[in-house]
């Protein structure tokens, strides 16, 4: 039996942490609470264009997604859209059903998806891809289900800007977790050569 790494033991604490914080102060409390400070190193790190985020922050990230897939949603959205504030990432990781946020959520990536003259902050997007790659490394040689969501947001932002590696980061994420929905259809997408109209466009000109 393998043993856990230390990286993966810290994560295991952090989401032990979440859940015993959200049985006491409820699950939107908790999350707000909880996602505060490694929420706003990562949306720090996306507004310089380089990596600044601790070990520390990504783990808990790592654990959050692990527990709550409206925190992966909330690092999807605020590399997606530049204008993206703290208080509004923290809505969407704590709150994602307000009727307010929802409607943002859908409306941004839906644009994103379908506006061919949506195009990416590649830095941004590219800088968020380190971030997901270093979460991966800080696990070592012992890929498990902490990897997956950071896995699947990385083959999600690669497969959305057109870059190698959607398909390899969407498999490895399903071959840690068969049921990450957010890989599966990343592999869907590819499989049936379905893109962003911002590519298409560019394919076409």
């Amino acid at each position: 039996m393998t043993q856990p790494t230390t990286a993966t033991t810290t994560i295991q604490t952090a989401a032990r942490q979440l859940t015993s914080m959200r049985r006491e102060q409820g699950v939107k409390k908790a999350d707000r609470a909880y996602c505060a400070t490694p929420c706003a190193e990562w949306l720090d790190s996306l507004n310089a264009g380089r990596d600044q985020t601790s070990i520390e922050t990504r783990q808990r990230l790592a654990a959050g997604m692990s527990i709550s897939l409206a925190i992966r949603d909330a690092l999807i959205l605020s590399a997606v859209d530049n204008e993206t504030g703290l208080d509004a990432m923290l809505d969407f990781a704590a709150d994602p059903h307000a009727p307010r946020t929802a409607q943002r959520m859908y409306h941004t990536l839906r644009t994103a998806f379908d506006d061919p003259l949506w195009a990416p902050d590649q830095p941004r997007v590219d800088t968020a891809l380190d971030i997901l790659d270093a979460m991966r490394r800080d696990l070592a040689d012992h890929e498990n289900e902490y990897a997956a969501q950071p896995l699947a947001v990385s083959a999600y932002l690669r497969w959305w800007t057109g870059q190698a590696g959607a398909l390899e980061k969407a498999m490895r994420a399903l071959a840690v977790q068969p049921d990450t929905t957010l890989a599966a259809i990343v592999l869907t997408a590819l499989d049936h050569d379905i893109k962003p109209a911002h590519l298409a466009n560019r394919n076409n000109q």
